[in-house]
């Protein structure tokens, strides 16, 4: 099992996630790309920062740094697992304030189908339980 670094636990989480996605679901990695569009997210969980972005070549960028973005994403851990877990839909947690969007209204619905499209795609891979439980294990430390 690799040991995550806290400070940067949940880009790495993302972007292995996405790589499995890519791997075992292509044709939702490609979705999800398509999704994100020209749109740059900042996604701030526990107060790490993380920067998505879509890439050239069905790639889907992923940075452990804060920047300009359209988006912008501040939830916590818990939150994150509880929409993974199907214990919570987007549209949950945003109206119980345990994620909190801002952007504008276009961007904001394109990151809500890029959300929505990376939960159904992290279902379907094999190693999204491993991958899931190093990132829980990452957040206990």
């Amino acid at each position: 099992m690799k040991s995550l670094r806290p400070e940067r636990a949940f880009a790495q989480f993302v972007h292995r996630s996405l790589a499995a996605i890519g791997s075992d679901t292509p044709w939702l990695h490609e979705q999800l790309r398509r999704a994100l569009g020209h749109w740059t997210a900042l996604l701030v969980v526990d107060g790490e920062c993380t920067t998505i972005r879509a890439g050239a070549a069905n790639t889907v960028m992923v940075a452990a740094e804060s920047r300009a973005a359209d988006i912008r994403c501040t939830t916590t851990s818990a939150a994150i697992l509880r929409l993974i877990q199907g214990a919570d839909t987007i549209v949950d947690a945003i109206e119980a304030d345990r994620v909190q969007l801002v952007g504008a209204a276009d961007a904001l619905l394109a990151w809500t189908d890029a959300l929505d499209i990376f939960l159904h795609g992290a279902v379907r891979v094999r190693a999204f339980d491993g991958l899931l439980t190093d990132f829980e294990q990452s957040r206990r430390s």
